[in-house]
């Protein structure tokens, strides 16, 4: 096979095969089972027969969730493994962006304290960046970051262009939000940055003054700004001085006379082939008549890919043109929305508030140059700039009790048109709303957790694992717009439509071994073929890659039939091989009943037993002696008697169930010739094909 041909088989990370064994050892020792010395002498064991990478790996791993009360004897352990191996692993992690959470960060930070390193926690912002933090990190950094304006500073001139500045600016002001010395921790910043006095502190304060929206933390960082111009000290970094140069880009909207709502965008340039655009969303109903429902900034994207996404995709998305405006335009209209917003006593969304600063400078008051500069050729010169929307009908206002019959009227008219589109609408709503890894996480464990344990044998996390080796960085790194983050929720968009789909006949899986590649089939047949541009062959790749994923680091056997399956399916190039459900041997379960007997539970039919039923229904209609009496005649009597013994004894729980048995799975008439020459040439057989 060529190269080419070979498909590529995912990253599995060698830590996922030492994590488990590392956990048994640390819960033995939690039981008593081992002493200090026979936890260090099995971790050792454990190194040698694995490698030391994987073993350390694990071990840092486990510093992101072990208690305060463990956390002792972790750093024991780790302590005790000293050599420069060891050493230089730690500070690869300490070094590696988003490796750590901030907690685990400041144990192997201590750690490597007490091998003797050169460690300096006195000024964190060596080690800490507020890009790697979480909310839920926020109150143990608060500390670090009023000591450690130096080290943010460092970071900082790390930026290759404005829009990364304004990214990673946007990360500190998240501090005051579970901050307990509130917006406090800014101001001292700004305090600390002037009495520093060096260029790396005006670079700082430079950076605060021209992203914060705090006015007076604006006031503040200009006037230690000046202070220290005075002293001839002035920031020098271009990323950061270049946060007043931002230049107009480009802006589009949607038709402005559309009835519900319309999307404005307003894209400026932020450094050679780096823009960054702010997304509006205005609503025409009540109640915000016009205001701004919603307001987010993009990443820095090119402009290639700022045309891709925000205009080309969002039009074949929603089906709506977007139209190349003028920046006055975009600002005549986002004026009024944000006048709207006033009137109507609607709140601004909270990216437009943290994001103030921008929303004013490029839109609600561009220089006066800006403004003649733009020879954007408008595509909507012949609507006026604020089109007159008084001749539109408003949507009902159904906090309005005058029009609270109209709108229940109106609800009644609607539901079943809402009913049928709901299900689909709402799954494709929860992917739109994954805008980071975690989101992701966190959608797998909703989905999950709607089939109630169904599916024993499939956790979550393995789905969340597999999608984490898609990033060739830390997953939790990633932004809204990177290409890998797409890629990674297009993936689990496959995944859960297919877990979905098992659990609609989930009792058909008690465990994996039950799982097959003509489940899959069949799941493709109803969904892909036909409609995907592949016919699903890149679903079915997905679930190959996320089994081979399982299959190596030993969360499901090798020679599982269901990876096996897929291998066949896949095995042509051009086209996918049919694997069609196999015909049923007997045993297997046909159907099963719901709302059975006093306990309302779900009675499970056999083929064999399926098969009688009909063949007492159509050869013999209903008559069980004579039914019996042609059993009698049959090489197996005996079998078909048992069965018939069965179907008859389910009466005394549920005399009518035949009846309901045929209402809610209606034979066909292969059925019944399926029943009859079961019923005449075959004897029974109890094995399963499945």
């Amino acid at each position: 096979m060529s190269k080419k041909n070979k498909h590529k088989t995912p990253k599995v990370d060698p830590r996922v095969l030492a994590r488990p064994r590392l956990d048994a050892l640390f819960e033995r020792h939690a039981r008593g089972e081992l002493d200090d010395a026979g936890l260090l002498a099995a971790a050792q064991a454990l190194i040698t027969e694995a490698d030391l990478p994987s073993v350390l790996g694990a071990l840092v791993t486990r510093m992101h969730d072990t208690p305060e009360a463990e956390r002792d004897v972790l750093m024991t352990l780790v302590g005790r493994l000293k050599n420069r191996e060891v050493i230089d692993y730690l500070w690869q992690q300490v070094k590696k962006p988003r490796a750590l959470t901030l907690d685990a960060k400041t144990t192997v930070l201590v750690i490597l304290k007490g091998m003797g390193e050169d460690v300096d926690i006195s000024d964190p912002g060596r080690y800490f960046s507020p890009r790697d933090l979480k909310p839920s990190d926020l109150k143990s950094a608060e500390d670090l970051f009023h000591a450690g304006v130096r080290g943010l500073a460092r970071h900082l001139r790390d930026s290759r262009d404005p829009a990364e500045v304004e990214a990673y600016m946007h990360h500190i002001y998240k501090m005051p939000e579970n901050a307990i010395a509130g917006s406090d921790v800014l101001f001292d910043l700004v305090k600390s940055a002037e009495t520093g006095g060096t260029d790396l502190e005006a670079d700082f304060l430079y950076a605060i003054a021209y992203t914060t929206s705090i006015e007076k933390l604006q006031q503040a960082a200009e006037g230690a700004l000046g202070r220290l111009a005075a002293k001839g000290v002035k920031p020098i970094t271009p990323a950061i001085l270049n946060l007043g140069q931002a230049r107009f880009h480009a802006a589009y909207m949607t038709d402005p006379e559309h009835p519900w709502q319309q999307s404005v965008t307003v894209a400026w340039e932020r450094g050679a082939g780096v823009v960054q655009a702010l997304v509006f969303l205005l609503d025409f109903g009540v109640p915000w008549r016009g205001a701004i429902k919603d307001m987010f900034p993009t990443q820095p994207l090119s402009p290639e890919k700022l045309r891709r996404d925000l205009v080309e995709r969002s039009e074949q998305k929603m089906g709506e043109r977007q139209y190349r405006v003028s920046l006055a335009r975009a600002q005549v209209t986002i004026a009024a929305a944000v006048e709207a917003n006033r009137k109507y006593s609607i709140a601004l969304p909270k990216d437009f508030m943290e994001f103030r600063h921008l929303v004013d400078r490029w839109v609600l008051h561009p220089s006066a140059a800006e403004i003649a500069a733009d020879t954007t050729r408008d595509e909507l010169a012949h609507l006026p700039l604020t089109p007159d929307r008084s001749h539109k009908p408003l949507m009902i206002d159904m906090r309005d009790p005058e029009h609270n019959e109209t709108f229940q009227n109106f609800v009644a008219q609607q539901d079943e048109d809402w009913d049928e589109e709901g299900e689909e609408g709402d799954f494709e709503n929860d992917l739109d709303k994954l805008y980071s890894f975690d989101d992701v996480a966190a959608d797998v464990d909703k989905t999950f957790a709607a089939l109630n344990n169904k599916l024993p044998w499939f956790q979550p996390q393995w789905v969340t694992d597999y999608l984490a080796t898609l990033s060739e960085e830390d997953p939790h790194g990633l932004d809204r717009f990177d290409e890998e983050l797409e890629w990674m929720i297009d993936q689990w968009a496959d995944l859960k439509d297919f877990i979905q789909y098992l659990d609609e006949d989930v009792d058909e899986f008690p465990s994996v071994d039950d799982l097959h590649g003509f489940h899959l089939w069949e799941y493709l047949t109803d969904t892909a073929v036909g409609w995907d541009e592949d016919d699903g062959r890149s679903r079915a790749e997905n679930m190959r890659d996320l089994f081979t994923f399982l299959a190596q680091r030993g969360s499901l056997p090798a020679d599982l039939p269901f990876l096996r399956d897929v291998n066949t399916i896949l095995a042509q190039e051009d086209h996918l091989t049919p694997l069609p459900r196999p015909e049923p041997l007997g045993g297997e379960i046909a159907l099963r009943l719901p709302e059975f007997g006093k306990e309302k539970r779900e009675e499970p039919f056999t083929y064999n037993e399926w098969w009688m039923a009909l063949a007492l229904k159509r050869k013999f209609r209903d008559n069980w002696d004579k039914c019996r009496k042609e059993i009698g005649k049959r090489p197996d009597a005996a079998a078909k008697s048992a069965i018939l013994d069965r179907l008859r004894e389910r009466q005394t729980e549920e005399p009518e169930y035949l009846d309901a048995l045929r209402v809610n799975f209606p034979p066909t008439a292969v059925d019944y010739q399926r029943a009859e020459k079961w019923f005449d040439r075959e004897q029974v057989n109890e094995a399963r094909a499945w």
